[in-house]
């Protein structure tokens, strides 16, 4: 293994803890390293693990063409920019879902995504959605938008109704249900607890500290691996995501 994927695996599982004027400091120095490591790690984890990220630029281009028009009349009718994700990370999600090819998709925090996946896949079959709000506002002004591009507008549910279906076993989730950061910390285990082996959760806004710093302390206990997606979809207003794998089932023959 590099010497920097060993040390990049450590900072990812430890941060230092201080107070004080000082810790703020030590925590800033961290930050910044933690930054420049990344940027020369994470494309390298990514291309070992997906190879297919190597020539996809031709075809990043062409949905980024295609997801335009439906991101412009999306922000001309909703919310502003930096409450809709993406259009990166839009375009990373319908490259990585037609590789991947996802059966079930649970998509938390309705919105422009919701639409990305239940419109832009192009997929055959296409995968069964749950796209899941805890802004009631929001999630009827999703289902009015989805609506006005044909898009279906089944299982839009709010996060109590989805909880109590107690649905399981997805392929892949999009975590971003809330700006609170009280709510989207309390459900971050259960969330993860919904993937299936093999399947994928990706984790909106990383960019925020707080939240970077639980979702990897809570990762400490799961079996799961991380990718950041920092080289790849970062933004105008440097938002990124985290990509966390679950291992396939290992089949033991006798």
């Amino acid at each position: 293994m590099r010497p920097e994927l060993s040390l990049w695996k450590r900072l990812s599982l430890r941060r230092p803890v201080s107070t004080g004027a000082y810790g703020r400091w030590v925590d800033r120095r961290y930050a910044a390293s933690h930054r420049a490591l990344e940027a020369r790690v994470e494309p390298v984890r990514m291309a070992r693990r997906f190879p297919e990220l190597r020539d996809c630029g031709d075809e990043i281009h062409a949905i980024g063409e295609e997801l335009l028009p439906h991101y412009r009349a999306f922000l001309s009718q909703n919310t502003g920019r930096r409450k809709t994700i993406s259009l990166e990370f839009s375009v990373f999600l319908v490259w990585w879902c037609r590789r991947m090819r996802p059966r079930r998709i649970l998509d938390l925090g309705s919105g422009f995504s919701s639409l990305v996946v239940r419109h832009c896949l192009d997929l055959r079959p296409q995968p069964v959605v749950w796209s899941v709000d805890a802004n009631l506002d929001q999630l009827e002004a999703t289902r009015r938008f989805l609506a006005r591009t044909g898009a279906s507008c089944e299982r839009l549910v709010s996060w109590d109704e989805f909880e109590a279906s107690d649905e399981r076993a997805f392929d892949l989730i999009l975590h971003d249900l809330s700006d609170r950061q009280s709510l989207c910390r309390a459900v971050l285990r259960d969330v993860l607890s919904r993937v299936r082996p093999g399947g994928f959760v990706v984790l909106d806004d990383v960019q925020k500290s707080y939240f970077e710093r639980y979702a990897r302390h809570v990762l400490r206990d799961q079996n799961l691996r991380s990718f950041s997606l920092r080289s790849l979809d970062r933004d105008r207003v440097s938002r990124y995501q985290l990509l966390l794998a679950r291992p396939a089932l290992s089949v033991v023959r006798r």
